[in-house]
């Protein structure tokens, strides 16, 4: 691999500095905005938003309140979008080269008998099953399979333990127990 693997301007934090500030003036005389008051928690927050992290972690991780990430959120819709496209397409390559390496690393593989025995089947088979479920998903194919079933209901259940109890009575009257 010749080419060197940089970070995408999504996400550095300059990138994301510089977007608040361009909001904030844009925003104008709204001097209490969380874009004038705290631009590099803000930033902060946007950074890891675009990354799909949740409100709930990315409130904990720059401590504001679900309320301003929530207007954040709504305030730069459109370069979170956005960022989010780049981001994928970022995280695209990488997994492309982490798949060339994988076939340059099973092929190494198969070549040394050694490095293969000292390979445990449990890394070959979770590796396998990884690389099948993400072709599975990005062919549109099901991963999963979700059934739903009926059975007895709770009512059902409890009418069945009632007539049970009333065998058993019956037959502790006349004396005998089935077994």
């Amino acid at each position: 691999m010749t080419e060197e693997l940089t970070p995408a301007p999504a996400t550095t934090d300059e990138y994301w500095l510089e977007e608040v500030r361009q909001r904030a003036v844009e925003l104008g005389v709204h001097y209490n905005a969380i874009e004038f008051t705290q631009p590099e928690k803000t930033a902060k927050a946007l950074k890891l938003l675009a990354a799909e992290y949740s409100v709930r972690r990315v409130s904990r991780e720059t401590g504001m309140g679900h309320a301003a990430i929530q207007r954040l959120k709504w305030r730069h819709k459109e370069t979170l979008e956005s960022r989010r496209k780049e981001l994928a397409r970022t995280y695209g390559m990488a997994a492309e080269a982490v798949v060339a390496l994988a076939f340059k690393k099973i092929e190494m593989l198969e070549d040394d008998e050694a490095a293969l025995a000292s390979t445990t089947l449990k890394d070959i088979a979770l590796s396998g099953a990884i690389l099948t479920d993400k072709a599975m998903q990005l062919s549109g194919m099901a991963t999963v399979t979700i059934e739903h079933r009926s059975g007895p209901s709770i009512e059902d259940a409890q009418k069945a333990i009632m007539a049970a109890r009333q065998k058993v009575a019956d037959n502790l009257k006349l004396g005998s127990i089935d077994v």
